[in-house]
Order: structure tokens, then sequence, then C-alpha cells
């Protein structure tokens, strides 16, 4: 078995498998040189919106001349996807070339998957030697593996909801507290939440940590926003930290242009640490950014149905899509979702979101050991939805062709099942 397939299989034990701590991670760091040491970081944690400012952040780096890597987790098709520079991802060949020189050091120091792909990302970053390195964080941020870095330049904390709650506790302040974890000291940090639970754990460990905080809302904020729902772009401005910004954004959604708003308040952050950044080509780079499965249009929109794709796998994520979708202009049409959760997900209340946006549910198999039953799936639909509206199918391909001629389709649950999708419409 080559290391490519042998990641994958790997790959499937990743929370089953959950160690939690840094001593294992940094010690094979350690011993391959400490490559998290060579690069800058700008370091981000959240439940949701993460990857989005983290994928706009380094994009807007590499506009402004600088190698930007970026790391984000899960994949949607494939590894490789996780790691980036310049927008490139690692190629095969790279991939398991690392893979098979470090294989025997992971097992020597019992690494995970999450924590040796990660290590990984750090020694093919110092290898290119990139400048900064926007990483997201896997899991909380306290204890997760990117949490092994220390040349941090700016820390970001988005959205926090309940989430995970076996590993990182069973309320918003103490999730809060794992994501604080981060927080480097005299280091800035930008925070996303607007609720009073998250905002005071923050807000005493920026300052436990002598570093400052920047909220949205009270530091940044948007203004003038118009969103062109048919063309897939949005117009903003932006203004913070004493500057005003014009800018447009080609990701969908009011959560994405808060998502925006941090990562430019990060540009200038870096700015203000005496980094070159120039805010033309950095802002114009938005226009162009893309971040699969996170409502993703995906076939040209018609006037009365659309095909949408979105990842949103926990109650606030949930409420996020629902938000999108009832402001586009397809929200008055029908629409039939085809969805699929894991088990360990806050599946309950994310349907009873859901079940306000769908008017016929297909319910499919998630790939992967941590699948919801389609009965427990089905008897929760049911809650909501008459019988008539609830279906099964044994798979994606299935399920499509399911989907009532002019319903909107909306494909939602879990991030492998947006991966599925993307692979089934790449080869239609």
């Amino acid at each position: 078995m080559n290391s490519l397939k042998a990641l994958a299989l790997w790959q499937n034990s990743e929370y089953t498998s959950m160690k939690p701590g840094l001593s294992r991670i940094r010690a094979f760091l350690k011993e391959a040189g400490d490559p998290q040491d060579s690069f800058r970081s700008i370091h981000i944690a959240g439940s949701n919106g993460k990857g989005s400012t983290a994928a706009m952040t380094a994009r807007m780096l590499e506009a402004s001349g600088y190698k930007a890597a970026l790391y984000t987790s899960p994949h949607l098709l494939r590894i490789n996807e996780r790691i980036k520079i310049n927008g490139k991802e690692i190629s095969d060949g790279d991939l398991a070339g690392l893979s098979g020189k470090y294989l025997s050091l992971s097992k020597k120091y019992s690494l995970t998957f999450f924590e040796f792909i990660t290590a990984l990302a750090f020694i093919y970053f110092a290898g290119r030697k990139v400048d900064f390195a926007v990483l997201e964080t896997g899991l909380g941020g306290r204890f997760d593996a990117t949490n092994t870095v220390k040349r941090v330049v700016v820390s970001v904390i988005t959205a926090i909801g309940l989430e995970h709650t076996a590993v990182l506790g069973d309320s918003i302040e103490k999730i809060a507290f794992e994501k604080a974890g981060i927080i480097k000291s005299c280091v800035p940090v930008i925070c996303g939440c607007s609720d009073s639970a998250s905002l005071g754990v923050i807000e005493k460990a920026a300052g436990q940590n002598k570093s400052r905080l920047y909220i949205a809302g009270r530091d940044f904020k948007a203004g003038n926003i118009h969103t062109n729902w048919r063309h897939g772009t949005q117009f903003f401005k932006y203004s913070g930290l004493g500057r005003v910004f014009k800018a447009e954004l080609s990701l969908l959604g009011p959560h994405q242009i808060k998502n925006a708003l941090m990562a430019i308040t990060a540009l200038q952050l870096i700015r203000n640490a005496s980094f070159e950044i120039d805010f033309e080509p950095s802002l114009q780079a938005l226009k162009d950014i893309a971040w699969p499965g996170r409502f993703q249009i995906l076939k040209k929109a018609s006037a009365s149905n659309v095909t949408v794709l979105d990842g949103a796998h926990n109650p606030q994520a949930a409420e996020i899509f629902a938000k999108a979708w009832k402001k586009s202009p397809w929200a008055e049409s029908k629409a039939a979702m085809i969805f699929g959760i894991l088990g360990d997900k806050n599946y309950k209340s994310v349907i009873k979101i859901f079940s306000k946006t769908a008017d016929k549910v297909i319910i499919v198999p998630v790939k992967s050991a941590r699948n919801l039953d389609h009965s427990i799936s089905a008897a929760e639909w049911g809650r909501y939805l008459d019988k008539s509206n609830i279906s099964l199918a044994p798979s994606f391909s299935k399920a499509a062709g399911k989907v009532p001629r002019g319903y909107s389709t909306l494909v939602s649950g879990s991030l492998f099942l947006v991966g599925e999708a993307l692979n089934y419409f790449k080869r239609k």
C-alpha cells in the first residue's frame, strides 16, 4: 500500500483516537527540527467561519507579494487540499514523500492522523521557506496540534457555538475557553463572536495575555452591503482601525462579509507589525476567492431554482445557512434537501432548523463509520415534514435523481456529503 492510500485509511480514525495534549507532537516536531519556528503564523480558531477567514487571509497575503501558506481541515475531495502554498496544493509526490519519510517517527510518538498531517504541513512550509502560514485549528485550540506554533503575528477567533461537546465541554463558556487557548502573550486578537458568554471568556484570556482585542461590530464593521446573488458577488464598505476600504467578495451570505472583515483586519494588524501590505491588490483578490462547500452555488442559477452546497453540520452553521438561503432570490421556490449527517453531531437541532428551508428531504448515508442511521434521521425529520416528503436513497447519485423537476437542490449536513456532491457534479 502506498503512502497516500495509507493516509486516507488512517484519516478514518481521526476522531476515534484523539489524545488531548501537545507533548507528543512537540516531541515529534523537535526531532524533525522544529519546522514551525521557521515561519510567521496567523492562527485561526472558531466553530464556524475559520476556514473561509483563513482562505481569504492567505489569498490577500499572496496578493500583497508574500509566499503565503494555508493549512485547513477537513478536506472535501483529497488530503492535498489541506496544505497549500500561494493557492497551490501540495503535490501527490511531495505528500507521499514526506509521509513515507516521517511515518515511523509518527508511530514513535503515537501521533493521531491530524497531528501527523499538521506536522507534515509545517515541514513542507519550512522546506519551501514561506513568509507566512495561515493556520486553521482542527478542534478547539488549546490542545490543537496547530497550537505548537510560536511566531504568531495575529490570533483570530471567529464565531463560537456548541460543538464537539464530549471533547470541548458542554457549555459555550467551556468551548470558548478551549478556543481562547490559541491566544499568545502580547499578540493581537481578532474576535468575531457576538454573544456575551463567548466574549467574556475571550476578553479575560486576552487580558491575561496582555493581548489587544479587536471585536467585530465594535472595532471594525461593514456598511453599504449589496449582494448580487445571480452573479455570486457581494459589495461592502469596510471601516475599522482608522481606515475605510471598498471591497467586492465572491463568497455569498452575510456571514462571509463578517469573515472578510476579520481577514481584512488581520491584514491591518500584520501591517501594524511593520510588514508591508499593499491593500489595493489584496482587496482585489477577494473578488475571485473560492472556498468550496460554503453556500456554494454549483450550477448556473436559473430565475426559479438553484443548486447550493453547504457543509453546515452544527446548529450555528445551519442557522447561518438558513438565513443566507432566506435572503436569496430563490427562497420562494420549492426546495429539496439532500441530507446526511454524522451521528455525533447535534442532529436534532440541525434538522429542526433545516426543516424550515426544505419542502422535501432525501436522506443519504455519509461515507463514515460515524454516519447517523437513516431510520433515526427519518424519524427526526418526521417531526417537521409529512412522511410523503421524506425519502431515502442509498447514494448521492440516486438522491440527485429523486429531486423533483423545478425544485432547488440544497445539499447539507456534512462536509463528507458535500465532497460526494462535488465528485458527482464534476462527472456530469
